[in-house]
């Protein structure tokens, strides 16, 4: 009868001897994680919520997780290093910090050249000097031509005629939106000489076009639809069978610049 493993005896009759072992509890110890700044840790892969209990021995992956216009720093305590992820071993209470810094949005700048009769907004105010965004912004551009003005078109860092446009600010833009005087404007109600029939369906055609060099057909917003030559001819059919029924505006521009502008009807 006794405690300690190793006994000697001498044998002077039979033996009958027990050995009894008991289980004992595994030490366990605490991972206490504490966050500095924008970001998150997680704890073999479940966010950390507060301290943890592990038996010795047991291994465990932490792994820092950065906000969005944030960086990870690095650990210090009971582990120091700058790689996001870290594996140990539980042989102590663990006590780490894990740093988070913000990082700067970049900034671009949005540059809008007005050429001719207009204005324009961005996000709906009107534009008056060059603005900045910050990166990944969404931006609206709308072209508004004055009275007698037709808007041509953006060109630039866009290229596009419709009068609006949105678009994401992830570099400088420099715009430039182009306006063109009408000297004349004529309504389709009383047919303009020279141009049947109005209003049109699948063909109209424009018979002696005088001293003009060009036609362009735009609908309604101002979007070209075609550019005619028409320099020395005595007439021009234009196919519409493809256009949508509505309004359209027929240009019609002299070497020295827009002369007419006569509206349409297709049925």
């Amino acid at each position: 009868t006794a405690t300690q493993a190793t006994q000697t005896f001498t044998m002077d009759a039979d033996m009958n001897i027990t050995a009894t072992f008991a289980e004992t509890a595994l030490p366990e110890y605490t991972l206490t994680i504490s966050v500095t700044g924008p970001g998150s840790v997680n704890v073999n892969g479940d966010p950390f919520a507060g301290a943890l209990q592990f038996e010795e021995g047991t291994e465990v992956t932490i792994e820092a997780v950065a906000e969005e216009n944030a960086e990870f720093e690095g650990w210090t305590g009971s582990i120091t290093a700058t790689q996001a992820t870290q594996t140990f071993t539980m042989d102590a209470d663990k006590n780490i910090t894990a740093t988070f810094t913000e990082t700067a949005v970049p900034e671009y700048t949005l540059t809008i050249t007005v050429t001719g009769p207009g204005l324009v907004s961005v996000n709906g105010d009107t534009y008056t000097e060059p603005l900045q965004f910050d990166e990944g912004t969404e931006v609206t551009i709308d072209a508004a031509a004055e009275a007698n003005a037709i808007f041509e078109g953006w060109t630039g860092s866009i290229t596009a005629t419709q009068a609006t446009q949105t678009f994401t600010m992830d570099a400088n833009k420099n715009i430039t939106a182009e306006f063109v005087l009408v000297t004349q404007i004529r309504d389709a109600e009383k047919p303009a000489p020279g141009i049947f029939p109005n209003p049109f369906t699948d063909q109209l055609t424009i018979s002696n076009p005088g001293s003009f060099s060009r036609i362009t057909l735009l609908n309604v917003t101002g979007q070209v639809i075609g550019n005619y030559n028409i320099i020395d001819l005595e007439e021009k059919t234009i196919s519409t069978g493809n256009l949508e029924k509505g309004i359209y505006l027929l240009r019609f521009e002299k070497e020295n610049g827009i002369n007419l502008v006569i509206k349409m009807v297709k049925q």
